[in-house]
């Protein structure tokens, strides 16, 4: 009993995630008044995350490293903090993109499969492709939010027996930087 309970936790604690950072993008697209989904975005998608990003693309980027599960990713410096829950099992954490809004990206390591089809069930025709991530197979999903009707990604992985994900409101093209920035030490 005690293990379906573990589990269950586990699956809300992704569908928590990506509600977080699905909502927190509601407001504030709301307050930027971008454009809606069904209207041109301006990014150009990027298939290779497996590649190192060059200094100039994330210089003056920060650090957040993750000692429990010995891995450390870069992210842009105007982004904030916005929380980090780590309990023996797993970690969530999100930024903000620095103006006391709410989350716009987040990264969160879990110890299970089927984070995938948690991320699928909250967009709108999901788009998945196979990838490499530091040599691993991964999986980008890529769809309209049903909450905040943005585009969002996701990059999801597994390693070492647990599920690694990346992803929110921010243009692919920066989901794929930050993923490429990391490192397992």
């Amino acid at each position: 009993m005690k293990n379906i309970n573990r589990g269950s936790a586990n699956i809300w604690l992704v569908v928590l995630i990506v509600a977080v950072v699905a909502v927190g993008g509601y407001f504030l697209l709301q307050k930027l008044d971008v454009p809606s989904s069904d209207q041109p975005q301006n990014q150009e998608p990027t298939n290779n995350t497996n590649t190192q990003a060059t200094t100039d693309e994330t210089a003056g980027w920060q650090t957040y490293r993750v000692e429990k599960y010995k891995f450390e990713f870069q992210y842009p410096s105007s982004w904030k903090l916005g929380f980090d829950v780590t309990t023996p099992e797993q970690t969530a954490i999100t930024f903000s993109d620095g103006n006391e809004k709410p989350p716009i990206f987040g990264a969160g390591v879990y110890p299970k499969t089927g984070a995938a089809e948690d991320v699928k069930k909250d967009l709108e025709n999901p788009k998945e492709e196979n990838i490499s991530v530091l040599g691993m197979s991964a999986l980008k999903i890529a769809g309209v939010s049903k909450f905040t009707k943005a585009l969002e990604t996701y990059i999801i992985f597994e390693k070492s027996g647990n599920t690694y994900v990346f992803g929110g409101l921010v243009p692919e093209a920066t989901t794929n930087l930050i993923v490429s920035t990391l490192k397992f030490f």
